[in-house]
């Protein structure tokens, strides 16, 4: 495979996990597909939540408590802040303004 090729495949991989969304305030954001390993490489990701995504995994998201997942409900805030950031590539967003 030639570097030429190489860089076209990774500008097409690149441009799949990007897609455009409409926000009911009207303003149109582009948004990038994050997955757990982005997640765990933030070092956010708090281990009750590797746990419920380790038993999702093997035995489907069904098996999700909802009243534990409620019982961390400060850590899954966290996680779902983390995940706006990774996941926003326009505007970008940050922890500072």
């Amino acid at each position: 495979m030639t570097k030429t090729h190489s860089k076209q495949s990774l500008a097409a991989w690149r441009a799949s996990r990007t897609h455009k969304m409409d926000l009911p305030s009207g303003l149109t954001v582009t948004v990038q597909d994050v997955s757990m390993t982005d997640l765990l490489l933030t070092g956010k990701l708090p281990p009750a939540f590797a746990d419920f995504a380790e038993k999702a995994n093997k035995e489907g998201n069904a098996s999700i408590d909802l009243k534990e997942l409620m019982a961390n409900a400060a850590d899954f805030t966290k996680m779902l802040d983390t995940l706006v950031v990774l996941a926003l590539v326009e505007p970008k967003l940050g922890e500072f303004a």
